[in-house]
């Protein structure tokens, strides 16, 4: 996370005002936790725990429910679990890059979904425990932008 300790980002349209929802990207020591700012979908979140020489062989990255105090405040908040009958923890591998990094996660964001009139998130707002708090420009027409994660034992 070059020096950070947590990220804030959104995807946002300043012509149409269309924002995406905030994610919120923390890391503790060789541990790191994605899940989004917007209460309602804070039911769960992505772990992905690197290599540790205090906790050897437990490596591992896992899609999982947040605690149950924040899982509660979700719920409320109209969150809800649509799995298909997939419980949870779901542990994946990530995507080999070479053998030092795997890529983890992609979030994509389309043109079509900055249009004005579109369902939009929330207005992305600074977030206290982030030492960077950015925006990225939605794509122009016919683009997507990507944002991806990986984790490298460099």
């Amino acid at each position: 996370m070059d020096g950070q300790q947590a990220i804030a980002f959104c995807i946002w349209n300043e012509n149409t005002g269309v924002c995406s929802f905030t994610w919120f990207i923390e890391a503790h020591r060789t541990s790191f936790y994605i899940k989004s700012t917007y209460k309602p979908l804070q039911l769960t979140k992505v772990s992905v725990h690197g290599p540790d020489p205090n906790h050897v062989g437990k490596q591992h990255f896992r899609l999982d429910f947040t605690n149950p105090k924040e899982a509660e405040k979700a719920l409320r908040a109209g969150g809800a679990w649509g799995g298909g009958g997939m419980a949870l923890p779901l542990h994946f591998e990530g995507r080999r890059i070479n053998k030092r990094t795997v890529h983890l996660a992609r979030f994509s964001a389309e043109w079509h979904m900055f249009r004005r009139g579109m369902q939009r998130g929330p207005d992305p707002a600074p977030q206290k425990k982030a030492t960077l708090n950015a925006h990225l420009d939605a794509p122009p027409v016919g683009k997507v932008v990507h944002v991806d994660f990986y984790l490298s034992t460099v």
